[in-house]
């Protein structure tokens, strides 16, 4: 059984004259890692956010703002052994170098999937799931393992590339700039089934490194064009 502990009541600013309201909370994932996560905004439509392999949640603060404003509820996780959040019984501990986890991706996606069981407890109806680089590789996994419906869209930043996205279900995004690994990307993109979209943004920068760039105001435009149209 999943158990969700919410603490720690704090407030983010946002570009409006009102401020989203944000919660730390912690859940378990099925193989019994313990996962730290910032809950914030309203409304029915839930997003997580999974970082990249050398960010952690607060990466995204930015970002989460913006989704508020415009009417999303986040989750921003802190994937195992990132924070404070604690891997499973059975996992071993990362090794710094080595990407987020020895084993690879396979335990991550637990952390994603029990992200999206959360904010279906919270009471969101739609959610859709933004991923970075390792974090979008574990977003492709957790949506290829997920029941149909469970996981409505997915924003795969540069993911790393996964065996099977054919598998990945939902509307997808597969968004990367133009030198930084577009053939491994676009393959993805071919692979994967329909209703998809491939964007490529100028310059180099990978995955969430974009929002660094002259193209992170654009790029967050198309995420929050993708999330609000109808699937």
């Amino acid at each position: 059984m999943k158990r969700w502990v919410l603490l720690g009541l704090l407030w983010f600013g946002t570009h409006s004259s009102l401020q989203a309201k944000s919660e730390t909370v912690y859940y378990n994932t099925e193989d019994g890692a313990h996962i730290e996560a910032t809950l914030s905004g309203e409304g029915t439509h839930g997003v997580v956010l999974a970082h990249g392999g050398q960010f952690t949640k607060s990466s995204w603060n930015k970002q989460v703002r913006i989704l508020n404003d415009t009417g999303f509820r986040t989750l921003a996780i802190n994937f195992r052994d990132r924070g404070r959040s604690k891997v499973g019984p059975d996992n071993p501990r990362p090794v710094r170098g080595a990407g987020l986890c020895p084993v690879g991706l396979t335990p991550h996606y637990q952390d994603v999937l029990a992200a999206v069981a959360f904010l279906r407890e919270q009471g969101c109806s739609e959610i859709s799931v933004i991923g970075g680089s390792i974090g979008g590789g574990a977003t492709s996994v957790a949506a290829a393992m997920a029941p149909k419906g469970l996981i409505d869209r997915v924003v795969l930043l540069a993911a790393t590339p996964i065996k099977k996205i054919q598998a990945v279900k939902g509307s997808k995004r597969f968004v990367t700039t133009e030198g930084d690994n577009l053939a491994a990307i676009s393959a993805q993109f071919e692979q994967a089934t329909e209703p998809k979209k491939l964007v490529v943004l100028e310059g180099n920068a990978h995955a969430q490194h974009i929002f660094k760039t002259a193209q992170a105001e654009p790029l967050m435009d198309a995420i929050s064009a993708f999330l609000r149209a109808p699937i």
